[in-house]
């Protein structure tokens, strides 16, 4: 699968991270697993050799949770998500 075929694999999954959350939607079935996997995974971290894996897997949570601020006009509460988010990248 070409480059192109990926992104454009991954596109409506992006969409439904950035749309706003409806209780009902598809993202927010998705949200409600991603935080209870974060949660497990915080408690018993995986046993993974590569660290992308759960590194990628936090980020995707963490811009959920950076587009649930936008939408709710909490932009500092936005900024500080992705600013942490940034911060953590940077030191793993």
């Amino acid at each position: 699968m070409g480059c192109s075929n990926k992104v454009a694999n991954l596109c409506p999954i992006i969409q439904n991270l950035t749309d706003p959350p409806l209780p009902t939607s598809v993202r927010q079935r998705i949200q409600r697993i991603s935080v209870s996997i974060a949660e497990r995974y915080q408690a018993q971290p995986p046993k993974i050799m590569d660290k992308i894996v759960p590194a990628t897997f936090f980020t995707m949570v963490d811009l959920m949770t950076f587009f649930d601020e936008v939408h709710a006009k909490r932009f500092k509460n936005a900024l500080f998500v992705s600013l942490l988010n940034s911060f953590e990248l940077d030191h793993k």
